[in-house]
């Protein structure tokens, strides 16, 4: 019997994938609300907030989904329960310490369970993500420390280099599509990969 198949395990994504689209859809409209609004709320989506929810919510939520495979529902509740409670303490109020914690706690949480994996890899392409995702985890810790030490670490230069982070894995992770596409269009000749351009609009039709 596979993982997958395996009594008490679910896949990860199944409740990751949704819970980040879901809080997207929550999060960028609320972002506009408290920019335009003037009320200053949601105080958690203002400055760089709106970064740390990007990288530190959104993105550690697929990478959790992407990498954490099946998993019994002892290790998947827990985590999966402090990733909602980072992201609506932090929306509500981030200048609690229990909010400033939750973030981090989580993402040191996932680079425990996922990192390992990849060290253990033999190709050198699978061997990338795992630095990759350590850093953005530990820059989840070295944002809330910022608050005590604002001068040492700068938490908007610490979300410019989170996200510099978040385009390399990006970059990585898409950049092995590549292969299976090419693959798929010589199988399925010229004419399909042009009409899968035209849809997106990269090239006209005629």
């Amino acid at each position: 019997m596979s993982a997958s198949q395996s009594p008490g395990r679910i896949h990860t994504f199944w409740l990751f994938f949704p819970a980040a689209a879901l809080w997207a859809a929550i999060v960028v409209p609320l972002s506009l609300f408290a920019v335009m609004s003037g009320t200053g709320w949601p105080s958690g989506l203002l400055g760089a907030g709106h970064g740390h929810e990007l990288v530190f919510g959104f993105a550690l939520a697929l990478i959790a989904g992407y990498t954490l495979g099946p998993q019994p529902w002892r290790i998947l509740a827990p985590l999966f329960g402090i990733w909602l409670a980072a992201r609506f303490s932090w929306l509500l109020a981030p200048e609690w310490l229990v909010s400033q914690l939750l973030s981090p706690a989580f993402a040191l949480l996932l680079a425990w369970q996922v990192v390992p994996r990849f060290q253990a890899a033999r190709k050198w392409r699978n061997k990338i993500a795992g630095p990759l995702i350590l850093a953005l985890c530990l820059l989840a810790l070295a944002y809330a420390l910022a608050e005590w030490m604002p001068v040492a670490l700068p938490q908007r230069s610490l979300m410019d280099v989170a996200i510099l982070g978040l385009l390399l894995l990006m970059t990585f992770m898409g950049g092995r599509i590549i292969a299976p596409a090419v693959a798929g269009q010589r199988r399925l000749g010229p004419g399909f990969f042009r009409y899968g351009l035209s849809v997106t609009g990269a090239i006209p039709t005629q």
